[in-house]
């Protein structure tokens, strides 16, 4: 899979230096876009040092309530409207939920990933904070039927195939990898993915079960992509 543009747009006056942890993990393609005012704390020199492979700017704006929220706001729109919003991911890092709203409004739009995070790298257990509302909402219409675990009906673009047989597990593993590697992702993606699925498919509200974990595992936007590649198995 091709890197991604990402841009990170920080509201450093409600998250301070908490909200750069995972800076060292950015790379070329990352813009981190810090937003600030003199009310801000200042940024230590060791936490300066992990943006030196990435691009960093910043914006110091007027002291005011809301001065940050509402530039962040307004950059966020230029972004959009100046970026083919389909190659691009905008994560804002705040703890405001003011900015909830904003969000929502731009993921009516399908072409534009946009996601708010209280860190630049968030633990895996605080990824489900990021899941797309509306993604969210589909998932939860899938999972109306539960399979039981001796009968399970796998489906791709080729075949239909039972697993009702000796090896389940097996079969399920094999039909991973073989979607996977037909829609060309990497060979650790493919393995980890057909692991975590033959641990996981007999499971009840297995559909939920595994569509968290790839989301925990590879993030929110290379997690729904494989979702979607294997959801027929499950």
């Amino acid at each position: 899979m091709a890197n991604q543009t990402t841009f990170y747009l920080v509201d450093y006056e409600n998250v301070h230096e908490d909200g750069l942890v995972g800076a060292e993990s950015l790379g070329k393609n990352d813009y981190v876009h810090i937003f600030t005012s003199k009310n801000a704390p200042n940024i230590s020199i060791k936490i300066l040092s992990y943006f030196n492979s990435t691009n960093l700017q910043f914006h110091e704006v007027p002291a005011s309530k809301q001065s940050v929220d509402m530039n962040i706001v307004s950059f966020l729109g230029y972004l959009i409207g100046k970026n083919d919003t389909s190659k691009i991911k905008y994560v804002v890092i705040s703890k405001d939920t003011d900015y909830d709203n904003v969000l929502s409004f731009w993921r009516k739009f399908a072409t534009i990933n946009i996601l708010k995070r209280e860190k630049i790298k968030e633990e895996s257990s605080s990824v489900s904070k990021e899941i797309n509302k509306n993604a969210e909402e589909n998932i939860q219409k899938e999972l109306v039927t539960d399979f039981p675990a001796n009968h399970l009906e796998i489906t791709n673009d080729v075949s239909a195939i039972s697993i009702s047989s000796k090896n389940p597990k097996t079969q399920i593993n094999c039909e991973v990898q073989k979607i996977l590697s037909k829609a060309g992702f990497k060979n650790n993606i493919i393995s980890g993915t057909a692991s975590l699925v033959t641990k996981n498919y007999n499971q009840k509200n297995a559909k939920q079960v595994i569509y968290r974990s790839l989301i925990a595992k590879y993030g929110l936007e290379e997690g729904l992509k494989i979702y979607n590649q294997i959801k027929k198995l499950l």
